[in-house]
C-alpha cells in the first residue's frame, strides 16, 4: 500500500522586501580599515499598501557579505523602529499594529539603510469596502459577512458577525452535541443569507432557547469558510442575542396533513418553534429512526412525500412505545430538514401516547449482496438503502480534490459515470441490516487509520460493499471499502500496458499498466524505494519500489508495474517489479536555464544556476524549501529532512539571499491539487538537491 509524504512543500510566510542602501560607511573599530554597507532590497513594496495586522519580513544584503541572521544574533547588525506602536521589531520580522507611520532603520558596522512606512487601516471597511470592520463593536452584517467570506484573505481569521436571526439549521436542543446553526436576516432587497454554524457559547457549552432565538440579534464571531455554496463560519463563539424573547413554547393541534404542509413550507432547517400535536401511525422503523404515517401500513415510496421521522430515537422508554403498526399521539417540535418532516428536538417517551399498540416489528432476513457496474449502481430502482450491492471503481477524487477525511468521502468513477460517497469505512461492521427491510451505515470515521484505506489515493482501485439513496436529487453512495489495488483502470479492465517514457506522459494516466525501460539515475536522499530512472528525454519516479539488490547507477531497468499520480507528481506505484536488463540506454540531463516546467520534465536529472531569492537555515531536522531565481522564473527548492542530503553545503548554499548557487535535484511540479494543470503550473519544484558550486 503506497504511503504519500513525498514532495510536500512547507507553507513559507509572505516575505515583503525593504530597499535602501547607504555605501561607503567604515566600522568604527580602530583597526578595522572594511567598508560596510547594508542594503534594505524591498523597500518599494513595503513602503506600498500594507495594513494593520499584517506581518513582513526584512531581506538584506550586507557588504561585505555575512548572513543577516547570524549578524544579528552578534550583534553587528540592528533593526530599530521609530515608533513601535505603529510597527514593532522582532528580529528581521516587522509585524504592523496599527495606522501610522514608522520609519524602519537598519544599522550594520555604522552604515544604515531605512525606509519609511505607512500603516494603513486593516478593517474590512478599508480593504474591501465593507460598511462594517468585522470587531465586536463594529460586527459585520450579513451582506459584510458574504462580501469579506469571498476574499481568501480571510480564511482563518476569527472576525465578528452580527445580525437579525432570519431562522435556525440547527436550533438549541436539535443536536445531542448542542451545536446551534443559524442564517442572518438579508437586508431589504436582498436574498443571500450568511450561516453562523457551529455556534456554542464561549466557555464551550451549549446554548438553549433562553439564549438565543429566531428574531433576535445575535453577534457570534468565527473563521469565515464557504461550504456547498454557502458563505458561513467553520465554528463560531455565541457573544450575545438581545431583542424580546418568543413567548414560551405552546402546543397547536394539527392533523397529519396540515403538519407536513406546513413544515414543508419552512425554509431548510427552520422548525415550528411550537410544539404539534399530530395523531399517526408507526409505519417504518430503520436503526433508531421511526417514520409516521397518516394511515396505517401506509406504503412509504418516497420518504419526504408522506413521512415524518422520528430521528435518533435513544431514550428506550420512548423506542419501547413505537411498534410496527401502533397507533401513537406525539407532542413534538417539527423541522424542515433538506425537504424531510422530521422532529426537530428530542422527542421523549412521555411525549408519546400509545392509542392502540403495534406488533413488534418483523425480522426480514437480509437480502443477497448483487454483484453490478457502477453503472448499474447508479441507475438501480431499488428502494434507499435496501440492498448491498458489489462493484469495483476508481477513486477520482477525495473531499477537496485531494484531500482525504476521516469519513472516507470521495468520487468513484469507471470513466463515464461518477458516483459522489457520503462515507466509507473498512470496517465491516458498520454496515449492518437492520430487521427493517434496510441497512444502516454507522461510520466510525477511521478513514485516516483504517490499515485498509489509510494509504488510498486518487488513481487507486476499490472493491466495495455500497448501499445506495438519493440525498437532495442526487445519487449518492456509502458503506464498505473490501479490498484496493493500486490502478487497474476505473473499476473494470486493465489497459495495454505503455511500452515507451514518452507514452507516460503523453497519455498516461492513473492507474495505467506499464512495461519500460530506462537507466538508473539516482535515488531521493538516501532512500533505497524512492528512485529516478530516465530514458533519452523522459524519466519517471518509483515511489515504494525496492532497488533490486546489487543495482547501482548507470545501469539499465526493466520497469512493469502501474503509474499513479500524487497532486501533480506522475510515478510508479508500489507492488512494480524491477529486473536488471543489459540493454545499453541513453539519458539527457536537463539543463534548465529558466521558464516553465513541462509535465514531459518531471522526474528528469536537473541542472540549474540562480540566485537564492532569501536566506534559509538547513539543519536536516525540518523540511525546508528554497526559492532560487533561475532567470526570471522563481523555482522552489525542496530540501526534505532526514533524507540523507548533504546539509551543511545545503546551509552553506542557502545561507545568503542574492547568492549564486548550482544545484543538481530532479523536476517536481506541485501544486497540493489532486489534478494539476500542467500548461499553466507554477508549482516548480527541484527535489533531492546536491550543490554543485
Amino acid at each position: 500500500m503506497k504511503k504519500r509524504r513525498i514532495l510536500l512543500p512547507i507553507l513559507l510566510l509572505s516575505t515583503f522586501i525593504l530597499g535602501g542602501c547607504n555605501f561607503g560607511k567604515k566600522s568604527s573599530g580602530n583597526n578595522d580599515q572594511t567598508t560596510y554597507a547594508v542594503e534594505i532590497k524591498n523597500k518599494a513594496e513595503l513602503e506600498g499598501e500594507w495594513y494593520a495586522g499584517e506581518g513582513k519580513s526584512l531581506s538584506l544584503t550586507l557588504t561585505p557579505e555575512a548572513n543577516a541572521l547570524e549578524a544579528l544574533g552578534a550583534g553587528e547588525l540592528t533593526v530599530t523602529s521609530s515608533d513601535s506602536a505603529v510597527v514593532t521589531v522582532n528580529g528581521l520580522g516587522l509585524k504592523a499594529m496599527k495606522q501610522g507611520e514608522a520609519t524602519i532603520t537598519v544599522a550594520y558596522h555604522g552604515a544604515e539603510a531605512s525606509a519609511k512606512v505607512t500603516i494603513l487601516d486593516g478593517s474590512c471597511i478599508a480593504k474591501y469596502g465593507a460598511a462594517h470592520a468585522g470587531t465586536l463593536e463594529d460586527p459585520l452584517t450579513n451582506e459584510d459577512a458574504l462580501l469579506v467570506a469571498a476574499h481568501s484573505k480571510y480564511a482563518g481569521e476569527d472576525l465578528y458577525v452580527g445580525g437579525t436571526i432570519s431562522s435556525f439549521y440547527n436550533a438549541p436542543g436539535s443536536r445531542t452535541d448542542g451545536m446551534v446553526a443559524y442564517f442572518l436576516t438579508p437586508a431589504a432587497g436582498q436574498t443571500a443569507k450568511f450561516e453562523v454554524y457551529g455556534c456554542f457559547k464561549e466557555d464551550g457549552s451549549k446554548l438553549t432557547d433562553d439564549d438565543i432565538w429566531v428574531n433576535g440579534y445575535a453577534v457570534a464571531h468565527g473563521a469565515f469558510t464557504k461550504y456547498n455554496d454557502q458563505y458561513e463560519t467553520s465554528s463560531a463563539k455565541f457573544v450575545s442575542c438581545t431583542g424580546n424573547k418568543p413567548a414560551p413554547r405552546t402546543t397547536v393541534v394539527k392533523t397529519f396533513a396540515e403538519a407536513l404542509t406546513a413544515v414543508k413550507a419552512l425554509e431548510d432547517g427552520g422548525d415550528t418553534y411550537d410544539y404539534y400535536q399530530v395523531d399517526a401511525y408507526v409505519t417504518k422503523k430503520s436503526g433508531d429512526n421511526y417514520f409516521l404515517t397518516a394511515t396505517q401500513g401506509e406504503a412509504i415510496t418516497n420518504e419526504k412525500e408522506n413521512t415524518i421521522e422520528l430521528y435518533n430515537v435513544k431514550d428506550t422508554d420512548a423506542a419501547a412505545k413505537l411498534t410496527k403498526n401502533a397507533a401513537v399521539t406525539i407532542t413534538m417540535v417539527l423541522k424542515n430538514y433538506h425537504g424531510q418532516v422530521e422532529n426537530g428536538l428530542t422527542v421523549a417517551a412521555d411525549q408519546i401516547n400509545v392509542t392502540t399498540p403495534g406488533t413488534t416489528w418483523d425480522v426480514v432476513p437480509e437480502p443477497a449482496v448483487q454483484n453490478v457496474t457502477l453503472a448499474e449502481f447508479i441507475a438501480s430502482t431499488a428502494a434507499d438503502k435496501t440492498v448491498k450491492f458489489h462493484f469495483s471503481a476508481e477513486i477520482k477524487a477525495f473531499k477537496s480534490a485531494s484531500t482525504k477525511d476521516k469519513y472516507g468521502n470521495m468520487t468513484l468513477t469507471d470513466g463515464a459515470n461518477d458516483l459522489t460517497v457520503y462515507g466509507s469505512t473498512a470496517t465491516a461492521s458498520a454496515l449492518a441490516w437492520n430487521d427493517s427491510d434496510a441497512y444502516v451505515f454507522t461510520n466510525p470515521q477511521d478513514f485516516m487509520t483504517n490499515d485498509t484505506t489509510k494509504d488510498l489515493n486518487v488513481g487507486d482501485t476499490v472493491e466495495v460493499n455500497f448501499i445506495r439513496y438519493v440525498y437532495s436529487a442526487k445519487i449518492q453512495g456509502q458503506g464498505i471499502i473490501l479490498s484496493s489495488s493500486s490502478g487497474g483502470g476505473g473499476g473494470g479492465g486493465t489497459p495495454d500496458a505503455i511500452t515507451s517514457m514518452e507514452e507516460i506522459y503523453t497519455s498516461g494516466k492513473a492507474g495505467d499498466a506499464i512495461d519500460v525501460k530506462g537507466v538508473f539515475v539516482g535515488t531521493y536522499g538516501n532512500k533505497t524505494n524512492e528512485w529516478y530512472v530516465a530514458n533519452g528525454d523522459y524519466a519517471v519516479y518509483l515511489y515504494q519500489v525496492n532497488i533490486p539488490a546489487g543495482l547501482t547507477v548507470g545501469e539499465s531497468v526493466r520497469i512493469q508495474g502501474n503509474l499513479g499520480v500524487y497532486k501533480g507528481l506522475i510515478q510508479v506505484v508500489s507492488g512494480a517489479t524491477v529486473e536488471e536488463v543489459a540493454d545499453v540506454i541513453s539519458y539527457n540531463t536537463l539543463s534548465y536555464t529558466g521558464g516553465a516546467f513541462t509535465k514531459a520534465q518531471l522526474s528528469r536529472p536537473v541542472q540549474l544556476t540562480g540566485q537564492v531569492k532569501s536566506a534559509v537555515a538547513i539543519d536536516g531536522n525540518a523540511n525546508k524549501s528554497v526559492t532560487v531565481t533561475v532567470g526570471t522564473t522563481d523555482v522552489t527548492v525542496y530540501v526534505k529532512k532526514s533524507y540523507g542530503l548533504d546539509y551543511t553545503a545545503l546551509n552553506a548554499a542557502f545561507g545568503t539571499a542574492g547568492a549564486t548557487v548550482t544545484l543538481k535535484g530532479y523536476v517536481a511540479i506541485y501544486d497540493g491539487a489532486g489534478t494539476v494543470d500542467y500548461a499553466t503550473s507554477t508549482g516548480y519544484q527541484v527535489v533531492s538537491p546536491v550543490v554543485v558550486a
